[in-house]
């Protein structure tokens, strides 16, 4: 089994997506020698996040800072349930094959929007959406490269990680998954854990 990204879907977006693509298609195009399985989960969070759970954080303070269009949609997977996805996999008594996006169910996924409305009914206080400029994050984005160079460090944001935030479509489909995988469905939705992840 091969973990990647749903940025696959994308590899034009950035040097990550392309090469989540890239390791997807060596593993296929190995595929007479080996038995294989891809998993596309789309943001994970959870135990352990330090993308989204910053995100979060800022929900929490009122407010949403937004990355592209406030329409733009996104999928969302709590850890567990991609581990539970990966235990199912490894429990299935015949080979399945193929590519599999994974999601925490939710229909049409998440919008910021959705998002701060989710956070106001758990919190129960105002949380507003923060547009910030194209220009602004990626003056941002490209400082934090060339510092990361100069320190040696892995950056969060990067150009290509804007490229990624602003996509207004990251939304997957279980469907496929659940049905080669019948013990296995998501079971944990954002707004009961929300207070955890932060």
């Amino acid at each position: 089994m091969l973990i990647s990204s749903l940025a696959a879907r994308q590899p034009e977006l950035s040097w990550y997506a392309q090469s989540k693509y890239l390791s997807e298609q060596e593993l296929i195009k190995n595929s007479e020698l080996l038995q294989w399985t891809i998993f596309r989960p789309t943001a994970v969070y959870g135990p352990g996040d330090k993308e989204i759970k910053p995100l979060f954080q800022a929900m929490r303070r009122g407010l949403l800072p937004v990355v592209g269009k406030i329409s733009n949609r996104f999928g969302l997977i709590h850890v567990y349930d991609l581990i539970a996805a990966i235990e199912a996999w490894l429990a299935a008594e015949r080979n399945i094959q193929g590519i599999f996006e994974l999601d925490d169910g939710t229909p049409g996924g998440y919008s910021y929007q959705g998002l701060t409305e989710l956070a106001q009914q758990v919190w129960r206080r105002p949380v507003h959406c923060i547009a910030i400029p194209d220009p602004l994050i990626r003056s941002i984005a490209l400082a934090n490269l060339w510092l990361a160079r100069l320190f040696h460090y892995s950056p969060m944001l990067t150009p290509g990680k804007v490229n990624e935030l602003q996509h207004p479509d990251w939304v997957c489909d279980n469907t496929s998954l659940i049905h080669e995988l019948p013990g296995w469905h998501p079971s944990i939705r954002l707004q009961d854990v929300l207070s955890e992840v932060i």
